[in-house]
């Protein structure tokens, strides 16, 4: 890899190897220069997958034009994107395992302009008082997958997270290949056809969420 580029990084050479701290496991890694001088040994996947492409002076700048280019940096609606872009691509973000280390991303259309960002949120619902969900918890931050929803319902959420073999809420499979379906800690059933599951789904939703 020495020589490629990846965003703002140049990789000069091979660095000593990241070993995980719970598992054992060893990941490569790199040692890279940014384009502002800075030096650093970013993981080979992060440089792949495109979740490392400075060193930070890459948010810096959109800060720096988000003042001169539209002037809503002082907006809530920046603080949600700002704290979108942190959750998916900054690894010393607390939350960043949950996001960015699972692989979730910002569509480029959104992570490349604020603008395009804000237009949507405009457009689509936008209050203060909302925050941004993730239809899909397994997708990624984009238009089809986003809505904006009250806090107090992202809080009972966080109680709702998909294993992941499923990909809908508040849904899982069994040991014996049921779809049990729960929202809170109320089971409404267990199914065996997913559709019917994402069905009883939705209308516990509107049942006990209104």
């Amino acid at each position: 890899m020495t020589g490629q580029r990846f965003g703002r990084w140049i990789v000069v050479s091979q660095a000593n190897d990241y070993i995980e701290p719970k598992t054992g496991q060893h990941r490569s890694r790199w040692n890279c220069k940014c384009d502002c001088e800075n030096v650093r040994d970013v993981l080979a996947n992060d440089l792949i997958r495109g979740k490392s492409k400075s060193c930070g002076c890459y948010k810096r700048q959109i800060s720096r034009e988000c003042h001169t280019k539209h002037g809503l940096c002082r907006e809530r609606v920046y603080k949600v994107y700002s704290g979108m872009i942190t959750r998916c691509y900054n690894q010393n973000e607390k939350s960043y395992k949950y996001y960015g280390g699972r692989g979730i991303t910002v569509c480029d259309e959104w992570k490349n302009d604020f603008k395009k960002f804000h237009d949507w949120a405009m457009a689509n619902g936008y209050q203060d008082d909302l925050t941004i969900e993730r239809i899909d918890v397994n997708g990624d931050y984009c238009p089809e997958n986003c809505t904006w929803i009250p806090f107090s319902e992202q809080n009972r959420n966080k109680n709702d997270k998909t294993n992941g073999k499923v990909g809908f809420r508040g849904i899982t499979i069994t040991e014996n290949k049921k779809y049990l379906v729960r929202i809170n800690q109320i089971k409404i059933g267990r199914f065996d056809d997913l559709e019917k599951a994402i069905i009883a789904r939705k209308q516990a939703e509107i049942k006990y969420w209104g």
